[in-house]
């Protein structure tokens, strides 16, 4: 058994659409997964080294990680897709009182859009 965080979330289609890959959710049905606990986007990039690999930024190999559990939890579990606008509710378990959620919900949103759980983060109310 993980001893991490994890979290809970539910999709909540806002309107109906066709779905690419995944069936959607019926007549705006609440879709729910749980995921490990996402880094906190403040330790996600890192500065490339400019002799290297050139400028820019890059994903922490902690966010990488994170990414791979993540998905093979998602792929898992499946969820139906939610086009469209949707409302998401998370539940997420803070490692300490310290933690600012805010700065995890980036990485998790990206991962729904790029899971096709979601159509796009900006559809996001």
């Amino acid at each position: 058994m993980n001893d991490r965080p994890w979290t809970s979330a539910r999709s909540v289609g806002l309107n109906s659409g066709a779905s690419k890959d995944r069936h959607p959710s019926p007549n705006g049905a609440p879709v729910s997964f749980s995921l490990p606990l996402p880094p906190s986007i403040n330790a996600a990039y890192l500065n490339r080294n400019k002799a290297k690999s050139g400028r820019g930024r890059a994903l922490s190999m902690n966010v990488k990680d994170w990414k791979m559990q993540a998905r093979v939890e998602l792929r898992l579990q499946n969820p139906a897709k939610v086009p469209g606008h949707v409302l998401i509710i998370t539940n997420l378990q803070r490692p300490s009182k310290l933690s600012d959620n805010d700065n995890r919900m980036k990485l998790l949103l990206d991962l729904l859009g790029q899971e096709d759980v979601i159509d796009d983060d900006r559809f996001v109310t």
